[in-house]
């Protein structure tokens, strides 16, 4: 009698001559090495320069966000999060750096990287190979409203306590949205980014175990002493 496997005999019918145990323990390591290089990955420094898209010159003072995300796969479809975040602000002369980071092995897949910049009275107009250029915004109040709706949905709520980094970016949005509002859904924006930037500035690896009424009780104090 042959050696007994623990496999299912379909397999064995289908591969007669050759398919064994140690044949499947070695398919089993190479599936799981894939695995591990799929989901594994190093993002190198991230770092680079704003410039202004007219003139050239440097741009300070510009707020940089880093949003790392990847796929979880569904029967259906894709799931996206996005895992982590990191922020920093442009130097004098316009250079920002953003420290590398390696994922440890994990269930997301197709990981990738989504740049932003964000400077009070200024739009993004380029961004590539590490080099962004903003413009000057000489549209109307309404239209920069618009655009900060858009930049103000750049978040990142599966990050865990890295959502921190994020706030000086959420911050400055809040602030020039509340200079320009003046009707009833502008201020209802503005109320939204407040609250938002006092999520990311109250984030921590943790809050997973929290249910909702922890976070927003959360929010509230942080909002006693901030972003008036």
């Amino acid at each position: 009698m042959g050696t007994d496997h623990v496999f299912p005999p379909i397999f064995q019918y289908v591969y007669p001559d050759w398919f064994g145990e140690k044949t499947l323990l070695i398919i089993l390591m190479v599936v799981v090495l894939c695995v591990l290089l799929v989901t594994t990955r190093y993002w190198p420094v991230q770092r680079g320069v704003v410039l202004d898209d007219a003139t050239g010159e440097p741009l300070a003072g510009v707020f940089v966000t880093a949003r790392y995300s990847g796929n979880i796969s569904a029967i259906a479809d894709f799931q996206t999060v996005c895992y982590h975040a990191a922020g920093t602000t442009t130097d004098g002369q316009g250079r920002y750096r953003l420290p590398a980071k390696f994922d440890s092995p994990g269930i997301l897949i197709d990981k990738r990287l989504e740049m932003s910049f964000f400077k009070p009275g200024y739009r993004q107009v380029f961004y590539m190979d590490g080099v962004a250029k903003l413009r000057k915004d000489e549209s109307g109040r309404e239209e920069r409203i618009e655009y900060l709706r858009k930049v103000g949905g750049d978040s990142c709520t599966d990050a865990g306590g890295s959502q921190q980094s994020l706030y000086p970016y959420f911050e400055a949005i809040y602030y020039e949205a509340k200079s320009l509002a003046v009707t009833v859904d502008e201020n209802k924006f503005v109320e939204l980014m407040r609250m938002w930037a006092a999520r990311q500035a109250i984030a921590h690896d943790d809050e997973r175990n929290m249910n909702g009424r922890e976070l927003d009780e959360r929010i509230d104090k942080y909002l006693e002493g901030h972003l008036k």
